[in-house]
């Protein structure tokens, strides 16, 4: 958390007393919905953080590898320990995603090679031929 002492102000209406005291600051809801917080190191280096994370490595340790951070109860706003966990990745899953991937790769390289050579300037024209197949 950021020590600043600049024009930050405790709950309390009093400035930190010395640089090393936390100041607090307000979580926000990101785009996919879950709590983040920016932190600001004593060099001025903003990092945003997931607020869930942070409660994790805080009172459980860092994430192990392959290992994810899971609510219990489905809710990514409910932030309280007893909610929060490492999860390992099931190896199957990741299996899929890997599949599903070379496989998408492997259709746009396919259609990368019927277009080689080929003007783009008609491009109505290459829409109408992908559509028919």
């Amino acid at each position: 958390m950021s020590a600043s002492p600049q024009t930050r102000r405790n709950f309390s209406g009093a400035e930190p007393e010395k640089s090393g005291e936390f100041v607090r600051v307000p979580a926000v809801v990101d785009a996919n919905g879950d709590k983040v917080v920016t932190l600001t190191d004593d060099h001025g280096h903003q990092q945003t953080r997931l607020v869930a994370e942070l409660v994790l490595e805080a009172f459980v340790g860092p994430r192990p590898l392959g290992y994810v951070l899971r609510f219990k109860d489905g809710n990514r706003l409910n932030c309280d320990l007893s909610n929060l966990e490492w999860g390992a990745v099931p190896s199957e899953r990741n299996e899929a995603a890997r599949t599903r991937a070379i496989k998408t790769r492997e259709r746009a390289d396919a259609i990368r090679r019927s277009l080689e050579g080929r003007e783009h300037s008609d491009s109505a024209v290459l829409v109408a031929e992908d559509r028919q197949r």
